[in-house]
């Protein structure tokens, strides 16, 4: 498997294989699926990034579909949620238990 860039906005797909997606510029992504790539064109509305005591923790993305979670370390999305305040709340759900609220920072 390639080794994808660990830059802000590029995201490695899972597995070979498995559908999965990286973003080479802002408001655009690829979709891999084990045999080729498709182009689709995704906005990104805004960006919030969630730090715990210890540092990243994870990150909320609003496009078109709604407040995408993704968990510092993940390749996959934990889910998209309907607004800022619930996905903040699912993000803080996967944390470790007992950890504090993260603050979020918007990019």
């Amino acid at each position: 498997m390639r080794n994808w860039p660990r830059t802000q906005g590029a995201h490695r797909p899972r597995t070979r294989g498995v559908k999965g997606w990286y973003s080479d510029a802002p408001g655009r992504s690829v979709t891999t699926n084990g045999r080729g790539s498709m182009m689709s064109t995704t906005k990104t509305l805004a960006l919030w990034v969630a730090y715990g005591t210890n540092g990243v923790v994870g990150s909320i993305r609003h496009d078109d579909e709604g407040y995408t979670v993704v968990m510092a370390g993940s390749d996959a999305a934990t889910g998209t949620y309907p607004t800022l305040e619930s996905a903040k709340g699912a993000l803080h759900s996967h944390m470790l238990p007992g950890s504090g609220w993260p603050m979020f920072r918007e990019h």
